[in-house]
Parts: structure tokens; C-alpha cells; sequence
């Protein structure tokens, strides 16, 4: 019983006043009583232990619950993933051409923007060579190029790429602060022409640089935000994805560029025969203009980058120069004549152009401007003036420089040449030197000609005089004079 109720019981049995019927009663009501909190108690036992079997099975099943949220979460985030890397994939296999690695790039940052990482700018490095030139392709929401190559230089970026070549490590993550970040693009940008001012304050206003790169033999694959901050091991986890991804779409790359080199090099070796055709087709001196205009017509099919293409032969005897000119200010290829001029033979550009023919000085990079250019333009037009149009004699004074590739052979030179100041690219300039080897065999040949058509025609005049001598030795009388 109940203690509290037992208390009272023993109270009631002790108390003499009340009749053992009014005992009695009381006794049976307080057993009924004891026996209902019994009841009571019992239920609330069995309540509470419900109740903690029911938090223990809701705890399990809340646990349970978040587990397969957390799984299907898992899931769909991977799900979404691989749909991006296959969408990688597929721009990579649909490649005709190496240039649409710009695309694969673009479609990698836009991929990853979609998984939502926070990125500014995404790149491919590619054919790394320790403290060699950088090659990038890039993708991001300013006005830069997508394709850089740039000279190496010294930034905390490239010392831990060097570093984790060295060293075999295939991944690491760079913080910049305000001031490194500023130091790294003052560096960079000055290699990367074209750039609007807006763009240049954008780099130079950023919080900071953090980035993470990815190699993988010579490559690499990087991401980069403006804000400063790292990303996280889920984020690294997935740019090294994208990273495996992007080794096969390199090997893609290499294909393609291989067979472009392939057909290329039959497109300029298909362009050198022509020019060699026409100079074997020669069957006079005079015919070596229509040399010139076919070498310039192969140029411009070839594709090449100039604003104009010269070849100029050098008589060494006379101190003269015979020189013929294609650009995009006259309709057709124009040969005119330098003869030696006193007035102009300390000019700087006719010295370099005969230091170049007497000392076997191979190439010649220059830019030229002020009175040295305007003396050597007015000098050209001064023996020249109804060959050249009115407008680009002024065009060749007014522009402030002039730039200048040449390469020069024993008797012959060619070149191209730019007002814009852009330096020919390399590949072309490459190219203009198997050209200029061609056409001096070429000039070769017309020096043969022009020594057999002398031969020729010195016979022609022997034999003529050998007629008057022979007429001569024949007269029997005065009167045959």
C-alpha cells in the first residue's frame, strides 16, 4: 500500500472515537484508493516506457531519414556532375578543329558556374616546359583573349606550378592578398595586348586571388576567384574530375593539331611548288615579275598576317635596288627602283638592308620612325612617284612607325612589313623563310638567264660583226664600200 495511505490507515486504527463500521469503511475506501493509484501508476510506467521507445524509434527513423536525404542528395549531386562532365565530353568529341579548344574551355567554366562553385575564371595550361613560355586557353566574363601565350616570369603562382612538377604533386591552391594579386597582374597584363582600361581596373580593384590547379603530365587545369577565398575539398574534388575529363579532350587536341599540322604543311609545300614551277617555267629575265606576283598570290592564299609583302634584289655593282611590293593599298604587286643616291646611303634603313646582303646577316626584326623613316619614304617616292599612289605616300609618312621582318638570302631579300606595329607571328614568319629561299633559287635562275641571254646575244652581235668582217675581207674594188 500506498505509504501515505498506510499513514492514514494506522491513524484511523489508533483512533478510539470512530466505530469499527466507520473503520471498516474507511479502511475499504482507502484500499480502493491504493489500489486505483496502483492503476495509475502502472499506466504511467507504461506510458513513459512508450514514450521512450516511440523518441528512441523517431530518433532512429529522423536519423534513418536524414541518412537517405543526405544518400539522395549525394545522388542528385552526382547525378548533376557526371551531366556536366558529359556535356565536357561531348563538346571535347565534337572538336573539328584545335581552335574549338576555346569552346571546351568555355563549356568546363560554364559547368562548373552550374555546380554552383564560385568562379571568375577558368583555363587549360597547356605543353609546359620548365621556365618556358605559358601557353593558356581561358574562359571568363571579361574581354581577354581565350588563347595567351606569354614569356615566363617570376609569380607565386608559377614558382608552386614548377614546384609541384618538380616534386610529382598533381594539385595545389594559391591565396593571393590585395597587393600580390596587383603585383601578379601588373606582370601579366603588359603581355597581353588589346586590353580595355575597364578591364585592367577590374583585375587592379579585386579583393585578392585564390585559385586551385590541377596537373596532370604537361597540363593543368585551374579555377580562380576575385574575392580571395579557398575552395573547399568538395569543390577541389570536382575540378579534379573535370581535370581527367579534360586530359582525354587534350588527347583529342593533340590529334587534331597533328592532322592540321599535316595539312598545313601540304598547303605550303603545295604553295612553295607553284612558286618553284613558275620560276623553272622562266624562259626570259623578264619573266621574273610574274615570279614575284605568283609568290605574293601564294602568300595571301596561304593566310598570312602582314600589311605588306616586299622582295627586294640587290645589284652590287650598280649600289642598286630593284624592289617589288603587294599590299592591301594597291590593287596589284608594284616594282620600283632604288638607284644608288648619295643623299641617302647613311640613311639607317638602307644601311641595315645592304649590311644585311654583304654580311649574310640572316634576319632582320626592326621598327622604324621619325626622319629616319619619313628620309627613306621620300627617297622611295622621289624615282617612284607615278608607281606609288598619292594616298599611300601619305599614309607612309603620316604613320608613326614602320615595322619590318626580312629575311635575307645572298642576292635577295623578302619580308613583310606593318604600320600597325603588331609583330608578325611566329608560324608565318617560319613560313616567309622557306618562301624566301624559294625565290632566291628562283633569282638564281634568272641570273642564269640573264647570263645565257647575254651569251646570246653577244653571239648574235660576234656573228653580225663576223658578217661585216667577212664582207669586208671580200671587197675586190673601192666601190664595194
Amino acid at each position: 500500500m500506498n505509504q501515505h495511505l498506510q499513514s492514514i490507515l494506522n491513524f484511523i486504527q489508533k483512533n478510539e472515537s470512530l466505530s469499527n463500521e466507520q473503520k471498516t469503511a474507511i479502511l475499504k475506501s482507502l484500499k480502493d484508493a491504493d489500489k486505483e493509484l496502483e492503476i495509475t501508476a502502472f499506466k504511467l510506467d507504461r506510458t513513459e516506457k512508450v514514450k521512450r521507445t516511440t523518441a528512441i524509434l523517431l530518433e532512429e527513423t529522423i536519423e534513418e531519414l536524414e541518412q537517405k536525404r543526405k544518400s539522395v542528395e549525394a545522388q542528385n549531386r552526382d547525378l548533376e556532375m557526371e551531366s556536366a562532365l558529359e556535356r565536357v565530353r561531348s563538346r571535347s568529341m565534337g572538336m573539328q578543329k584545335s581552335e574549338e579548344l576555346k569552346e571546351v574551355i568555355k563549356i568546363v567554366y560554364q559547368q562548373l558556374a552550374h555546380l554552383k562553385i564560385k568562379l571568375d575564371h577558368a583555363g587549360f595550361v597547356v605543353d609546359y616546359t620548365p621556365l618556358g613560355n605559358w601557353h593558356f586557353w581561358i574562359a571568363d566574363e571579361r574581354h581577354i583573349p581565350s588563347k595567351i601565350t606569354h614569356p615566363y616570369f617570376d609569380s607565386v603562382w608559377a614558382k608552386q606550378f614548377n614546384e609541384a612538377k618538380e616534386k610529382g604533386i598533381d594539385f595545389f591552391t594559391t591565396h593571393l592578398n590585395f597587393e600580390e594579386k596587383n603585383k601578379f597582374y601588373q606582370d601579366l597584363l603588359k603581355h597581353i595586348p588589346g586590353l580595355t582600361e575597364q578591364t585592367k581596373d577590374f583585375y587592379f580593384s579585386c579583393a585578392g586571388l585564390g585559385a586551385s590547379t590541377v596537373l596532370l603530365g604537361d597540363i593543368g587545369l585551374y579555377i580562380e576567384n576575385f574575392s580571395g577565398h579557398p575552395y573547399s575539398d568538395e569543390e577541389n574534388n570536382i575540378l579534379m574530375r573535370f581535370a581527367k575529363v579534360f586530359q582525354q579532350t587534350y588527347t583529342r587536341f593533340l590529334d587534331l593539331q597533328k592532322a592540321e599540322a599535316q595539312a598545313r604543311e601540304a598547303q605550303i609545300e603545295a604553295a612553295l611548288e607553284k612558286v618553284r614551277s613558275s620560276s623553272l617555267a622562266m624562259h626570259h629575265s623578264t619573266e621574273l615579275e610574274q615570279v614575284a606576283g605568283s609568290l605574293f598570290d601564294r602568300l595571301v592564299e596561304l593566310g598570312l598576317s602582314f600589311d605588306g609583302a616586299l622582295i627586294f634584289i640587290f645589284d652590287k655593282e650598280k649600289k642598286s635596288i630593284s624592289l617589288w611590293i603587294a599590299t592591301n593599298h594597291l590593287s596589284a604587286p608594284v616594282q620600283i627602283d632604288l638607284p644608288y643616291d648619295k643623299a641617302i646611303e647613311n640613311n639607317t634603313i638602307i644601311k641595315d638592308l645592304w649590311h644585311a646582303i654583304e654580311t649574310g646577316e640572316h634576319i632582320i626584326d626592326r621598327s622604324y620612325s621619325g626622319e629616319v623613316k619619313n628620309e627613306y619614304f621620300r627617297y622611295v617616292a622621289k624615282y617612284n612617284e607615278s608607281k606609288i599612289p598619292e594616298p599611300v605616300r601619305h599614309l607612309q609618312i603620316e604613320k608613326e612607325s614602320w615595322t619590318v621582318h626580312f629575311v635575307a638570302e645572298k642576292n635577295s631579300m623578302m619580308g613583310f612589313d606593318s604600320w600597325s606595329g603588331h609583330p608578325t607571328k611566329e608560324e608565318d614568319f617560319k613560313i616567309l623563310i622557306r618562301f624566301a629561299k624559294v625565290f632566291e633559287q628562283a633569282y638564281t635562275r634568272f641570273l642564269d638567264l640573264q647570263k645565257a641571254e647575254a651569251q646570246a646575244r653577244e653571239a648574235q652581235i660576234e656573228l653580225a660583226l663576223e658578217r661585216v668582217r667577212a664582207r669586208t675581207m671580200a671587197m675586190q674594188h673601192s666601190d664595194e664600200l
